[in-house]
């Protein structure tokens, strides 16, 4: 049953309390990220090169099937071709103990192509450890996905990743890469391939294979990863588990699972909650997210807690905004 909106000045009052509550945070950890280096493992923050929006974080990580629109540029792209629409939008997040901060924009048509082929194009850049190992990292992606019929999608994403680390504090030794980094110089400049598959046996079911570096550059700046995942949503309603592997990044293979779900209450405020672990560290997590979601926009906000594990906080925040619901372009016959 659909729930109508009763109080949109609820619903408000709610996404601004989230919201300010947000900045406050990452106000606070962008201070903290910049006031000493990060005492955790550099592979803790920089989470295998892997960039989510509010909705995927607060779900455990766990939307490799039922994500889509600009999601599907970051976690499966096949996914850019299982739902008609125009979006862009744009993102940012906070890890305060990991000295990360991460900050993007996207968009997505699939609307505009005859063929129903779908496109995405995404920019993405990420400052890990600024007062310690000072790595920045730029990402550049074009997504594109076919369906091959109302049940069966398949897309890639071509990406390129531009990688410069300084290392170890000035002074300390001289700049070299067995000193953490060069200055002024890219450690990593490769491109790469993600490619995905989801299959919808029923509109509701959906069940997602990604192969993220598929092209295997041998980097853990660039980890091969597979993975996949179930998911099942309505319009009121979603739940999904998701796990990975992990090739590259250890000296053995290692996995990650999440899973997730959300609830759309009064028809414009998801609400979402999910848990994520990493093998790695024997890192566990729990996560919770809201958002507000209009007929030409949605802005959403993610909080994620470790709670065994290294203890690495992220904050997420997310805008988007809907030109096939706004008027701003015409679709073809």
């Amino acid at each position: 049953m659909c729930l109508m909106f009763r109080s949109p000045d609820l619903a408000m009052r709610f996404l601004t309390s989230i919201s300010a509550t947000t900045v406050v945070l990452a106000c606070i950890a962008t201070g903290t990220a910049r006031a000493e280096p990060s005492p955790l493992p550099p592979e803790v923050g920089f989470s295998r090169g892997e960039l989510e929006s509010a909705r995927s974080a607060a779900m455990g990580g766990a939307l490799r099937a039922l994500g889509n629109s600009i999601d599907g540029l970051y976690l499966n792209p096949a996914n850019l071709a299982s739902t008609r629409v125009y979006h862009i939008g744009a993102g940012a997040q906070i890890w305060p103990q990991a000295g990360r901060q991460s900050y993007g924009g996207a968009a997505v048509d699939s609307i505009l192509n005859p063929q129903r082929i779908a496109g995405g194009l995404a920019v993405s850049s990420t400052d890990k450890d600024l007062d310690g190992l000072r790595r920045l990292v730029w990402d550049f992606r074009l997504g594109i996905a076919l369906p091959f019929s109302d049940h069966v999608f398949f897309g890639v994403n071509v990406k390129h990743v531009d990688v410069t680390q300084e290392g170890i504090p000035a002074g300390t030794l001289p700049p070299t890469r067995a000193a953490g980094g060069l200055a002024n110089e890219s450690i990593l400049r490769e491109t790469s391939l993600d490619a995905g598959l989801t299959i919808r046996p029923i509109p509701e079911l959906a069940l997602a294979v990604v192969g993220v570096n598929v092209t295997n550059p041998k980097t853990a700046l660039l980890p091969t990863l597979v993975g996949g995942g179930v998911g099942f949503g309505t319009a009121q309603f979603s739940l999904e588990a998701d796990v990975g592997f992990d090739f590259t990044t250890y000296d053995a293979t290692k996995y990650q699972i999440g899973a997730g779900g959300e609830f759309l209450l009064f028809g414009q405020v998801p609400l979402r909650g999910g848990y994520n672990y990493d093998q790695a560290f024997a890192r566990q997590s729990v996560s919770m997210g809201a958002g507000y979601l209009a007929k030409e926009f949605a802005v959403d906000a993610a909080l994620r807690l470790s709670v065994a594990g290294p203890t690495a906080t992220a904050i997420i925040v997310g805008l988007r905004y809907h030109l096939d619901s706004a008027g701003s372009i015409n679709a073809p016959l």
